[in-house]
């Protein structure tokens, strides 16, 4: 049972390449690319990356649309405070949107609008209302690849009125019982 050979030279035909006959190589394909298939790729691919800067864009502009409406019911939570001033419903929204440069804030009491202290009377309607240029939402290198990115304000509205201080008192009606 024991020969001369060792377990490496048992195992070595599996390392040879196995010929046959009947085997051939298979044929060798041409990598070659004609100039009319580079320039396809080449717009195809451009165009999905203007594509994906597009629907950057959007998203940056979704983004910013909900940061600016929920600085506006911030803004309008601080005008319902009894001691609320202009330029504290300005900090809280500059504290919610961080160092976002505004365009705009307004804010309406009753149609009108507040200036300094503003005091609130039972069911006085408040509308605080802020833009900002979409050029401060969307990140340089979004707009440069985007061709259509246009500088238009992004809006945010937020409308309350100050809840009633006295409760409602109802008379007993008769009922056709009695």
């Amino acid at each position: 049972m024991h020969s001369q050979h060792t377990s490496f030279d048992l195992l070595a035909h599996f390392d040879q390449p196995k010929t046959s006959p009947l085997q051939t190589a298979p044929p060798r394909q041409s990598t070659r690319r004609s100039v009319r298939w580079v320039l396809k790729w080449a717009i195809a691919i451009a165009m999905l990356v203007v594509a994906a800067s597009i629907l950057t864009d959007f998203a940056y502009m979704l983004a910013a649309e909900h940061r600016l409406n929920a600085a506006a019911r911030a803004a309008l939570s601080e005008v319902m405070l009894p001691r609320a001033t202009t330029s504290s419903v300005q900090s809280v929204v500059e504290h919610r949107l961080g160092k976002a440069q505004l365009l705009q804030l307004t804010i309406l009491q009753n149609g009108h609008p507040a200036q300094g202290l503003i005091r609130q009377s039972d069911g006085d309607r408040f509308a605080v209302s802020i833009s900002r240029a979409s050029s401060n939402v969307t990140p340089r290198w979004a707009r440069i690849l985007n061709p259509s990115h246009s500088d238009s304000p992004v809006f945010a509205h937020a409308e309350g009125q100050v809840p009633s201080r006295t409760l409602s008192y109802r008379s007993p009606t008769q009922t056709a019982a009695e």
